[in-house]
């Protein structure tokens, strides 16, 4: 790198404002240059190096390699389509695949599989069921209804959040519903993912946590959300489960103080 005080032929390199995307950083005397993307405008200089102008009309030299030239024509990146959310999809496209074979098999996977009552205790798929109940739904737009909400809140709760965390998250809805709805109603079965999505509804409005506080959104949300289950679950009669609906509430507020109190104190 040259010092800026001395006079070097590059500072008749046209002044574009779209030379430089971002500026190099100055330390007062040499300039260090790093991922700088020059215009077609920036010219090589006899030693190898492109020229180009700072904000304040001062030339300086940045090494090729640091350099990424735009051409005439704007070279873009490729756009690719990239798996985001592990958790989120993954649990997506195992709800989509049960829904598929609910429907290739005539139901008989959901009984199965993918649905969970009261059933012997000596029978391993009832353990099974108390977690799977979640993946299977009762038609594609009982699926896509939950998958809308799911795919929405679910990428912003894995990035903050984690991917294990948001698993665990799952797991332990799929399991409180499931143990409380066999216990309750033992003749009527249960499935899809309402209950996952109550808990991300509530884990997603535990935002700005601090010690020793509660967010007003949580407390509204909580209210909005959690209220509406009970009023339907007192006053009307539909196949809907209102208490897996407020279960899952109920994990998800919990998972979000836990969680952002382990951070806080982590």
């Amino acid at each position: 790198m040259q010092s800026h005080g001395q006079s070097h032929p590059e500072r008749n390199v046209p002044d574009d404002p779209q030379q430089t995307a971002r500026m190099p950083v100055t330390d007062g005397t040499l300039t260090v240059g790093f991922s700088i993307r020059c215009s077609p405008l920036a010219r090589d200089t006899p030693d190898g190096f492109k020229a180009v102008r700072e904000g304040d009309g001062r030339a300086v030299r940045i090494p090729p390699q640091d350099c990424e030239n735009k051409g005439d024509n704007h070279m873009k990146k490729k756009l690719r389509i990239t798996f985001n959310s592990p958790a989120v999809l993954g649990f997506a496209l195992a709800c989509a695949a049960a829904t598929l074979l609910e429907n290739l098999t005539g139901q008989h996977t959901t009984a199965l599989l993918f649905s969970t009552y009261t059933a012997s205790m000596s029978d391993p798929l009832m353990y099974l069921r108390l977690f799977t109940h979640v993946l299977g739904h009762s038609g594609w737009n009982h699926l896509v209804g939950n998958m809308a909400y799911i795919l929405l809140l679910g990428p912003m709760l894995e990035e903050k959040y984690g991917a294990k965390n948001l698993i665990a998250v799952i797991l332990v809805t799929a399991l409180a519903t499931g143990v409380v709805h066999n216990l309750l109603f033992p003749r009527v079965i249960l499935l899809g993912a309402s209950g996952v999505v109550f808990a991300f509804i509530l884990l997603t409005s535990f935002t700005d946590f601090r010690e020793g506080e509660i967010p007003l959104t949580f407390i509204l949300v909580a209210l909005i959300y959690l209220g509406q289950q009970i009023w339907q679950g007192i006053t009307v009669r539909d196949n809907v489960s209102n208490l897996s609906h407020i279960i899952g509430g109920l994990v998800g507020g919990g998972a979000g103080y836990l969680l952002n109190r382990r951070k806080l104190k982590g």
